[in-house]
């Protein structure tokens, strides 16, 4: 099995090796098909027949969106296929996003009246509270905070999929960003035991950025750093001009943390993913969605290297702005 058959099966060829591949098929989900010509050791002719396993309303589906190539000597040369029912399916998906954006932007004021009492509450009753009392009202000061910034997500990521986020990008300075997005989380690194580095190019540039939007994204690089790097340990915001394969700026945020598998460097950038951490993870799994688009939209790339045991670095690109 290959990774891509690991994805469909929702199992590891670990699970399944030596079992026959029929053992694993879903109804409804699945549809197998092997050629009779497996074994042609013997010598015997090629049939060019199969042998299909799976439910026969999905087998019905996928022939119906799916056609053979080919020349003019019939040899099969490939295949043309359509997903079926495509116009059902982004119904669908659009409903469901349109679903989301409601509910969050409802849960949002009545969340942000809660989210002000508490800190009232903390201000002026705090010293009248004994020691558990004070540590409950954390504890829901904090939980409000961190409801809050989900909520943000949502809405930010349903922006970006109904195409409503834009951005407005003007030259700014690459120190600027990085400072911005870097102090407003010394005092949470502190807290935590962390040093957070934060080294600006040698020689001051300019990008073409929505300084807002590239502050938030940073922000939230950073911020996973800090969350999965160990008391001790150190998390390096830096960035350099780029002269491949376009003239820009590469900024990264390195960690000392347990790294991400090989495997989940691509998916970490998949909506509602959370890869499998040695610390537990916070949020719906959109804060890596919502900065890999922030960056597209900039026309920078973005991608993740690590090795488990060892950190991990993320990196993005932006265009220099124009001299």
């Amino acid at each position: 099995m290959n990774p891509a058959a690991e994805e469909i099966a929702g199992k590891r060829l670990a699970e399944v090796a030596g079992k026959s591949v029929t053992e694993h098929l879903t109804t409804g989900d699945h549809f197998l098909t092997i050629s009779d010509d497996m074994d042609l050791s013997s010598g015997t002719a090629v049939t060019g027949q199969v042998s299909v396993a799976g439910d026969e309303q999905m087998g019905q589906a996928l022939r119906r969106s799916m056609a053979l190539l080919q020349d003019d000597e019939g040899r099969v040369i490939g295949a043309y296929a359509a997903m079926p029912d495509m116009l059902k399916f982004k119904e669908t998906q659009r409903l469901q996003e349109e679903f989301l954006s409601k509910v969050t932007h409802e849960l949002q004021s009545p969340l942000s009246s809660i989210s002000s009492a508490l800190e009232m509450l903390t201000d002026t009753a705090a010293g009248k509270l004994d020691t558990d009392e004070n540590k409950f009202l954390s504890i829901s000061v904090r939980n409000s905070r961190r409801l809050t910034e989900m909520i943000r997500g949502i809405l930010d990521f349903s922006k970006l999929q109904s195409g409503k986020m834009t951005v407005f990008p003007v030259p700014v300075s690459v120190g600027e960003i990085l400072a911005e997005a870097g102090e407003g989380l010394l005092p949470w690194a502190k807290t935590r035991g962390i040093t957070l580095l934060i080294r600006p190019p040698a020689s001051d540039v300019a990008v073409l950025a929505d300084r807002k939007r590239i502050v938030q994204a940073l922000t939230n690089l950073i911020s996973n750093a800090l969350k999965s790097t160990p008391k001790g340990g150190t998390v390096l915001v830096a960035a350099s001009r780029a002269l491949n394969p376009e003239p820009g700026v590469v900024i990264g945020v390195r960690d000392t943390g347990h790294g991400i598998a090989k495997e989940n460097l691509k998916k970490i950038f998949d909506k509602f993913v959370q890869v499998e951490s040695a610390e537990p993870r916070e949020g719906v799994g959109l804060g890596l969605a919502i900065v890999s688009e922030i960056v597209a939209l900039h026309s920078g790339k973005i991608w993740a290297e690590s090795d488990l045991g060892k950190g991990a670095t993320f990196y993005f690109t932006l265009p220099l702005a124009a001299a």
